[in-house]
């Protein structure tokens, strides 16, 4: 756990319960990387993020393994393998950590000030407030609501 300092009325405080964040991955080959240095599932993993960034298909509520699968152009198996292999998690996983990531970004926007949880639960593909908050908790430690709070107060 890393702590983070802040000052509120010229009172210095640390709260120890901001998990440690890790910088979102790189997007595409790695700089030392080329074609011939890497497998068809690394290949294929890049490709796959690349689309998942550039189409958004995450943002659909409704997104499935068919469909995605066909946005990518491959089997449903091949996309499997590649998100199991390279990503180390199950389809949902996967697109969920997308959603998740989109909502942080909304969440720190002031723009989405306005927005219900369940809003912004809707605008990143979510289709119920549990399901966003069990992904969002599962994947920050932290509520929605508290790591909204804890930017607020930074």
């Amino acid at each position: 756990m890393r702590q983070l300092s802040f000052s509120i009325l010229g009172r210095e405080e640390i709260d120890k319960d901001l998990p440690e964040v890790e910088p979102a991955p790189e997007v595409g080959l790695p700089p030392q990387a080329d074609a011939a240095n890497l497998s068809a599932t690394q290949s294929g993993f890049y490709r796959l993020e690349e689309l998942m960034q550039r189409e958004e298909p995450f943002l659909n509520p409704q997104l499935t393994i068919d469909e995605l699968a066909g946005l990518f152009g491959s089997s449903v198996r091949n996309l499997s393998r590649i998100i199991n292999t390279e990503a180390g998690t199950h389809f949902n996983g996967y697109v969920n950590q997308y959603r998740i990531a989109k909502a942080k970004t909304l969440l720190e926007n002031r723009d989405y000030d306005k927005y219900s949880m369940e809003g912004i639960a809707h605008e990143v593909g979510f289709n119920s407030k549990a399901t966003f908050y069990a992904a969002f908790k599962r994947e920050t430690r932290l509520t929605p609501a508290r790591y909204k709070a804890k930017l607020l107060l930074s």
